[in-house]
């Protein structure tokens, strides 16, 4: 008994150091290499349109494109700090009285979606809904990050191009919060109610479609297939195609995510 568990150990102890020297054999060969394309997707549909109501991707990444936000992370730096943070909406911004106040001066002629100008009113309805103050003139069903305001006394707007946010403290990180994905400036002429359903932005894209019906969604899917298949992603294919024949208004299942969304990325937006 005890030579056959001697024997055991010798092999596991062999196979290990053979596993470890083939793994470090692999990662020299395959030293990483800067640049490329990464294709992700969501696994499931977005909850609603709002991404101000959203605590995950779900809702952040199919919506992003169709917003903007006052300031953003330049998207072809590898890391996200101060240094990297660009205008958007903003034309450029100031501190003043040792990071207590911190002005934007805002871009002008820019345009929402349905042809309405872009102001400084813009940004204080949005920045107040979702700190939820006393005065705001809205209200979210859900306030995930409402935190990261909690120092802001006040939004002041001098000018239809300026806006001043003015802080309890020192805050220099506010614009590192202010330039994330999760801060998209709303439109104050659209109820939130409407925000839920539809996108009325300033960002790149627009909304073509507001919902794919069965007979679309499953056209969809069919399409996508035979492009994958016609492709080099059969692998990728590994499902029942019946989920879609007989329940096409299925809502849980991680391919029909998959696919659906990859295709509703692809067409439910239009290239303003």
């Amino acid at each position: 008994m005890r030579r056959r568990v001697r024997v055991a150990l010798s092999l596991g102890v062999a196979f290990l150091a053979g596993w470890i020297i083939t793994s470090g054999v692999q990662s020299r060969d395959q030293t990483p290499k800067r640049g490329g394309t990464l294709t992700s997707l969501i696994i499931e549909d977005p909850p609603g349109f709002l991404i101000h109501e959203a605590a995950t991707t779900s809702v952040l990444w199919p919506m992003m494109p169709c917003y903007s936000n006052l300031v953003l992370f330049d998207q072809l730096k590898a890391r996200e700090t101060l240094e990297t943070v660009v205008p958007e909406l903003a034309e450029r911004w100031s501190w003043q009285d040792n990071y207590r106040n911190l002005v934007f001066f805002l871009k002008k002629n820019v345009k929402w979606h349905d042809g309405r100008p872009f102001t400084s009113k813009d940004v204080k309805y949005t920045f107040d809904v979702v700190r939820e103050a006393k005065d705001a003139p809205a209200k979210l069903r859900l306030s995930p990050r409402k935190e990261w305001y909690e120092n802001v006394e006040a939004i002041e707007t001098p000018d239809p191009y300026s806006v001043i946010f003015k802080l309890k403290r020192p805050q220099p990180s506010l614009l590192l919060m202010l330039a994330a994905g999760y801060s998209p400036v709303l439109p104050a002429h659209v109820p939130i109610a409407e925000l839920r359903q539809r996108c009325v932005g300033t960002g790149p894209f627009k909304e073509k479609q507001e919902e794919l019906n069965s007979a679309k969604r499953l056209a969809m899917v069919w399409d996508i297939q035979r492009k994958l298949e016609a492709d080099v992603a059969r692998p990728m294919l590994g499902w029942r195609i019946e989920y879609f024949t007989q329940w096409p208004d299925v809502k849980n299942l991680v391919a029909h995510h998959s696919l659906y969304n990859w295709g509703r990325m692809q067409e439910v937006w239009l290239d303003k």
